[in-house]
């Protein structure tokens, strides 16, 4: 009977683990398969402005800290640009849920 009784733990926890790792390739597919996300409410951008809801992302990265890198793509015409001398320089900008009361700065 106690064999019986750890060949059953062992299965069910063997199964637990396999259906797990099954999940998290899955998931990690699925974000390679379809990249982009959409917010589902209005975000501030630190003092740089508002990002709207609807506002697509394309995702970058998940970091071990609990938190997603993601990437704006932002086309302009025109425009007072000029190019930086540095390359590949990420500069973070963390969103916070904007308040109903918020409007562009």
């Amino acid at each position: 009977m106690k064999t019986k009784l750890i060949y059953f733990a062992f299965g069910f926890f063997s199964s637990l683990i396999i259906v797990g790792v099954y999940n998290y390739f899955n998931e990690e597919k699925s974000i390679k398969n379809n990249p982009y996300f959409v917010l589902n409410r209005d975000y501030n951008v630190g003092e740089l402005g508002l990002l709207k809801k609807g506002t697509k992302l394309k995702f970058d990265k998940g970091m071990s800290e609990g938190f997603g890198r993601f990437i704006l793509y932002l086309n302009i015409k025109g425009g007072d640009i000029s190019k930086e001398k540095e390359t590949d320089v990420i500069i973070p900008y963390w969103l916070n849920e904007a308040n109903t009361n918020d409007s562009l700065k």
